[in-house]
């Protein structure tokens, strides 16, 4: 079975604050975003932010969806996962 060569150009962290907002995420302080997907990552949060978004199929957030929210409650979930263990 051959493989589907990977077709995602890399994205530089600024890059990705740019493809977020540019989707219509509300990013209210961009170094805080960059610290985040610099730590966390993209593609972790993006399951976070899935119920943020009015057309999936595009990957268009509802005009009230907020970065940092997300962003937040991803790591809160973390921090809780770890006392638990």
């Amino acid at each position: 079975m051959s493989k589907k060569p990977f077709s995602k150009p890399f994205l530089s962290y600024l890059g990705q604050v740019e493809i977020l907002k540019n989707r219509g995420l509300i990013i209210e302080n961009e170094q805080k975003a960059l610290h985040v997907l610099e730590n966390i990552s993209y593609y972790r949060l993006s399951g976070y932010w899935y119920p943020l978004l009015e057309n999936k199929k595009e990957h268009k957030f509802k005009t009230t969806a907020k970065f940092l929210r997300k962003a937040l409650k991803f790591a809160w979930q973390k921090i809780r996962e770890k006392e638990l263990i």
